[in-house]
C-alpha cells in the first residue's frame, strides 16, 4: 500500500509538471510570436551594437567590408580582403580583482532587442530553446550572448542551439560548459569566423586542437584565461600547417587575424614558436601575463609583418631584440608593454623612429628616461600615452609638452609621478589641447596646478585626482570661478566632464562639492571615498546629477539617514559604495528599493547591518556583479542563502570577510555562484545561533548542487546543516574527500596536526550509552568538507581566494578548491594554523595556474617552500621574507 501510494503521488507530480510545462510553452510561444512580429515591423531592433570604444582611435578611417550578419559585441573589423588595412579596437582584458565602474553612454550599448532578452531569457530561456528553429540567426546569437552573461548556459542548453550556420559565437566566462561542448563547435559551425572562449576553464587541449584544425575560416579567436591549455595543440597545428604547405593545400590558420592567449599560464615559448611556423597573418596579438623566451617572441613577430595591435603586459622577456622586431612592423599602432622593465632608453628611441604608434603604454618601465619619452612623443600620430610610476620631473614634463604630438594626445597618465605641480605645470598642460583624460593621482597636485588644469582643459571627460591631499577647500571652489567666467555661454564650462575621482581628498567640503556639481552637470562617475568633510548638505547637492551611474561614499561618519535619502534622486545608479556606518537599517531597506539596476554594491564595515537589509537586496537587486559585505558581523547565514539564490548567477566579485559563516553559506555558493572570480572569506567566524542548547535542533533544508547530489551515498548517514529556509530537511550522507597522494620523491616533512586526526571507531563490545554533553566543554567548530567541495565544484572560474586567519580551514578544504578551480591564480591562507605539509603537496600537484601564494604564519619553513617553487616555478610565496 505504501508503494502504491508513493507511485500515485509520483504520477500526480509528473502530471503537474507536464501541465506546468505546457502552460509555459504556450506563454513562450505567444511571447516569441510577439517578438517576431515586432522584428518584422521594426527591423532596426536587430541593429548590432556599436563597437566598444577603442583604446587607440584610428588616425584615419580605413575601408572595411559590410558584415553579413550583425555581431552582438564586435571588437574588430573584418577585412574584405587580405590587402585591406584594419585598425582593430582594443580587446577587453579581464583583470583579476577589479572591474571598471559603469559609465553612461551617449548611444545605447546594445540593441533594444538585446536589452529585452536580458530579462526575457532569465525565466523563458528553456522555452526559447525549444522554439529556436523559428528564430532568426541574429536573434539566436544575441540570446546565446545573454545566456552566457547570465551564467545559464550549459551543455544541454547549448545542444539545442546547434544546426544553424553561426558566424559569431561568444562563450565568455561559461564555466558550466564541459570539454565535450567545445569539441562540438567545429562540427556544428564549420563556417565560424569569430569565437570567444575566454574564461572557459574546462577547455582542454583536445577540444582546442579540433577548433584549430577544422575551423578553416576562423578570423578571431580569444583564448584568454583558459588554464588547461598547454603547448601541445599549437605544436600539432604547426605540424599540420607544414604538411599542408608541402602538399600545396590551404592551412587551417591562414585566415586567423586576431588571437589572444593572455593569462593562459600553462603556455610557454614553444607556443609562440609553433605559431611562427604557421605563417599567420595576424593584425592583433595579445600575450599578457605569459613569460615566453625572447627568441620565440622575436620569431613570431618577425613572421607577422601586418601586426597593428600588440599587447605584452608583464612579459619580462621583452628586451632589446624584441623591440627591434617591433620596430620592423610598418603598421604597428597599438603597443602595450606595461611592466616590461627590461626595455631601456635606446629601445624606445628605435620605436619612436620606426612605428606609427597611436597608443603607447610605458607604465612601470623604470629604465626609460624622460628624454627618450619626449623624443618618442614626436610621433604625430600618437594619441594616448601612459606614463604612470615613472620618474618624471618638471623639466621632463616641459620637454613632453614641447613635443610635436602634445597637441594631439587625448589620454595622459602621470600617476605617482614626482612633479612639483608649480605654476609652470599650468603653462605646460595647456599645450595638450586635445586632452580628454588626465590622471594625476597620488602626487603633490595642489591648488595652483588645479587652477591650470581647470583654466585650459575644459574639454576633459575623465579627471583622476585620487590621493591629491594638497588641494585645499579653496582649490575646489575654483570650479565655481571658471563657471562664472563662462556664464555667458549656453553650456557650463565643464559640460563634457563625465568621470571625476576625488578619493582621499580630505579637504573637500560641502561648498566645494556644490561648486563641482554646478560646473559638471554631465557627471556619470563620482568617487568621494574617504572625503570625511562632506556631510548631509553635500549629499543634497548631488540631487542635480540625475545622470549619475556610479557613486562612492566610503567611510564617512558625517553622512546619516537624511543624507542617504537624497540618493533616490539618482535613478540611474549602477554602482553604489555607501559604507557609512551611521546610516540606519531602515534607511538602507528603503533606499535599496530605488536602485533595481545596481551591478556593484558595497556596505562594508556596517557593523549593525541586519538580515532584513540583506533580504531586501536579494529581492530588489537582481543584477549584482560585485558585492562587498566585509565587516557586517551581525548578518546571519540564513539571510545569505536567499541572497545567493537570487543574484548568484551574476556575481563575479564577493567579499564576506569578517562575517559569520556556516555550511549553508558554502552550499548556497555551490548552488548558483558559477561566475565568481574573487572570493574573500578572511577572518570569518563560524555561526552558532544558540550555544546554550545542548541537543541539536531539527535542521532546515539545504540548497545542494546537482553534482554533489550525485555523489551522496547512503552509508553512514549524517544530517546536513541548517540553511534557514524553514522546511523539513532530508537525512543524507556526505562524501568523504581524501587528501592527495604524497609522492615519495618530494622531500617535504608532513607534520600531522592533532585537529586532523580521524575519530577512532566505536568499540563493538562497548554497550555503554553515549556520554552526556558537558556545557563547559564543546568540540572545536569547523566547516564540513562536503559544503566546501560543493562551493569549489561550482566556482570553477575562481581566480582569487582569500581565507586569511580562517582557522576552520583544513588541508582538505584547500585541496578541494585547488582540484576544481583550475584558473586559481592568487591564494591567501595567512595564519591558517591547522594546515600541514599536505597543502604544499597540493600546491605542487594542482596549482598549475597559481602565481601568488601566502601561507605565512602557518608554520612552514623556507626550505619547504623552496622545494615547491623548484617543482612548480610559477608559484611565488608572498607575505613574509623568504
Amino acid at each position: 500500500e505504501e508503494e502504491e501510494e508513493e507511485e500515485g503521488q509520483q504520477q500526480h507530480e509528473e502530471e503537474e509538471d507536464e501541465a506546468q510545462a505546457g502552460r509555459l510553452l504556450v506563454a513562450v510561444d505567444a511571447s516569441v510570436q510577439a517578438l517576431l512580429d515586432l522584428v518584422r515591423e521594426f527591423p532596426a531592433l536587430l541593429a548590432p551594437s556599436p563597437p566598444s570604444p577603442s583604446l587607440t582611435p584610428a588616425p584615419a578611417p580605413t575601408p572595411t567590408s559590410p558584415s553579413p550578419s550583425p555581431s552582438p559585441s564586435p571588437s574588430y573589423s573584418s577585412p574584405s580582403s587580405s590587402h585591406t588595412q584594419l585598425s582593430p579596437a582594443a580587446p577587453t582584458h579581464h583583470t583579476l580583482s577589479s572591474y571598471p565602474p559603469p559609465t553612461r553612454q551617449s548611444t545605447p550599448p546594445r540593441s533594444l532587442l538585446q536589452l529585452s532578452l536580458e530579462s526575457f531569457s532569465r525565466y523563458l530561456h528553456a522555452g526559447l530553446i525549444r522554439l529556436s528553429a523559428r528564430l532568426p540567426i541574429e536573434l539566436l546569437q544575441s540570446l546565446l550572448g545573454c545566456l552566457s552573461r547570465l551564467g545559464l548556459l550549459n551543455d544541454s542548453i547549448l545542444d539545442q542551439f546547434w544546426g544553424r550556420p553561426y558566424a559569431v559565437l561568444s562563450f565568455e566566462g561559461c564555466v558550466r560548459l564541459s570539454d565535450f561542448a567545445f569539441s562540438d563547435v567545429s562540427l556544428a559551425c564549420p563556417l565560424l569566423t569569430t569565437l570567444n572562449v575566454s574564461g572557459c576553464v574546462l577547455l582542454s587541449d583536445q577540444s582546442l586542437e579540433h577548433i584549430l584544425c577544422e575551423l578553416l575560416v576562423l578570423r578571431e579567436l580569444n583564448l584568454s584565461g583558459c588554464p588547461l591549455i598547454t603547448d601541445y595543440p599549437f605544436e600539432q597545428i604547426s605540424e599540420f600547417e607544414s604538411e599542408s604547405e608541402s602538399s600545396d593545400t590551404s592551412g587551417s590558420l591562414r585566415s586567423l587575424q586576431v588571437l589572444s592567449i593572455s593569462n593562459c599560464l600553462a603556455l610557454t615559448g614553444r607556443t609562440l614558436e609553433a605559431l611562427a611556423l604557421c605563417h599567420l597573418r595576424l593584425i592583433s596579438f595579445s600575450c599578457d601575463h605569459i613569460d615566453p623566451d625572447e627568441e620565440s617572441l622575436v620569431s613570431l613577430v618577425s613572421q607577422c609583418k601586418s601586426l597593428q595591435y600588440l599587447s605584452l603586459k608583464k612579459c619580462i622577456a621583452v628586451a632589446e631584440a624584441s623591440v627591434k622586431a617591433f620596430a620592423s612592423l610598418p603598421n604597428l599602432t597599438h603597443l602595450d608593454i606595461l611592466g616590461c622593465y627590461n626595455v631601456v632608453r635606446e629601445d624606445l628611441l628605435l620605436l619612436g623612429r620606426s612605428c606609427p604608434l597611436s597608443f603607447l603604454n610605458l607604465q612601470e618601465c623604470v629604465l626609460i628616461d624622460i628624454e627618450a619619452i619626449a623624443e618618442t612623443m614626436s610621433i604625430r600620430s600618437l594619441l594616448q600615452v601612459k606614463l604612470g610610476w615613472l620618474n618624471i620631473g618638471d623639466e621632463g614634463f616641459t620637454a613632453l609638452s614641447t613635443s610635436q604630438s602634445a597637441s594631439s594626445i587625448c589620454d595622459l597618465s602621470l600617476r605617482w609621478s614626482r612633479l612639483s605641480y608649480s605654476k609652470l605645470f599650468g603653462i605646460d598642460i595647456a599645450k595638450f589641447t586635445s586632452l580628454t583624460s588626465l590622471d594625476v593621482s597620488w602626487g603633490s597636485f595642489g591648488d595652483v596646478a588645479l587652477k591650470g588644469v581647470l583654466g585650459s582643459l575644459s574639454q576633459l571627460k575623465i579627471l583622476n585626482l585620487n590621493g591629491c591631499s594638497d588641494i585645499t577647500s579653496v582649490g575646489f571652489l575654483q570650479f565655481g570661478d571658471f563657471q562664472s567666467l563662462s556664464s555667458n555661454s549656453a553650456s557650463p564650462h565643464f559640460h563634457s566632464l563625465e568621470s571625476l575621482s576625488l578619493s582621499w581628498c580630505k579637504n573637500l567640503d560641502d561648498a566645494g562639492l556644490a561648486e563641482i556639481v554646478k560646473s559638471c552637470p554631465a557627471l556619470t562617475v563620482l568617487d568621494l571615498t574617504l572625503c570625511s568633510a562632506i556631510s548631509n548638505d553635500g549629499m543634497q547637492s548631488l540631487c542635480y546629477l540625475s545622470s549619475l551611474t556610479s557613486l562612492g561614499m566610503t567611510r564617512n561618519s558625517r553622512i546619516t539617514d537624511p543624507g542617504f535619502s537624497f540618493c533616490k534622486y539618482m535613478p540611474h545608479l549602477q554602482s553604489l559604495d555607501i559604507s557609512c556606518p551611521r546610516i540606519s537599517n531602515l534607511s538602507l531597506r528603503q533606499g535599496i528599493g530605488y536602485f533595481p539596476q545596481l551591478t556593484k554594491l558595497s556596505l562594508r564595515s556596517h557593523h549593525n547591518l541586519s538580515d532584513k537589509v540583506v533580504i531586501r537586496i536579494s529581492e530588489k537587486c537582481k543584477y549584482l556583479r560585485e558585492l562587498n559585505l566585509s565587516g557586517c558581523q551581525k548578518i546571519s547565514p540564513s539571510s545569505l542563502v536567499p541572497l545567493f539564490a537570487s543574484v548568484g548567477s551574476s556575481l563575479r566579485w564577493l567579499n564576506l570577510s569578517r562575517t559569520r559563516l556556516d555550511d549553508s553559506v558554502f552550499y548556497a555558493l555551490g548552488s548558483s555562484c558559477y561566475n565568481l572570480v574573487y572570493l574573500d572569506v578572511s577572518d570569518c567566524h563560524l555561526y552558532q545561533p544558540d550555544s546554550s542548547n545542548l541537543l541539536p535542533a531539527l535542521p532546515d533544508s539545504v540548497v545542494v548542487s546537482e553534482p554533489l547530489l550525485d555523489k551522496l551515498t547512503t552509508e553512514e548517514p549524517q544530517i546536513l546543516p541548517s540553511a534557514g529556509l524553514g522546511t523539513p530537511s532530508i537525512e543524507v550522507a556526505l562524501p568523504h574527500i581524501e587528501s592527495p597522494p604524497l609522492p615519495s620523491p618530494l622531500p617535504l616533512p608532513l607534520p600531522h596536526s592533532p585537529s586532523m586526526s580521524p575519530p577512532s571507531p566505536p568499540s563493538s563490545t562497548s554497550s555503554s550509552p553515549p556520554p552526556t554533553p558537558n556545557p563547559t566543554h564543546t568540540a572545536e567548530a569547523t566547516v564540513s568538507i562536503a559544503s566546501v567541495q560543493s562551493a569549489a565544484e561550482c566556482c570553477r572560474s575562481l581566480r582569487t581566494l582569500k581565507a586569511n586567519r580562517l582557522r576552520v580551514f583544513m588541508d582538505d578544504h584547500v585541496t578541494a578548491f585547488l582540484l576544481n578551480c583550475r584558473a586559481l591564480e592568487e591564494l591567501s591562507l595567512h595564519s591558517c594554523e591547522h594546515l600541514t605539509g599536505a597543502v604544499l603537496v597540493s600546491l605542487w600537484l594542482y596549482g598549475r595556474a597559481l602565481r601568488s601564494v601566502d601561507v605565512s604564519a602557518c608554520g612552514f619553513s623556507g626550505s619547504e617552500k623552496r622545494v615547491v617553487t623548484e617543482l612548480n616555478p610559477s608559484i611565488k610565496f608572498v607575505g613574509e621574507l623568504q
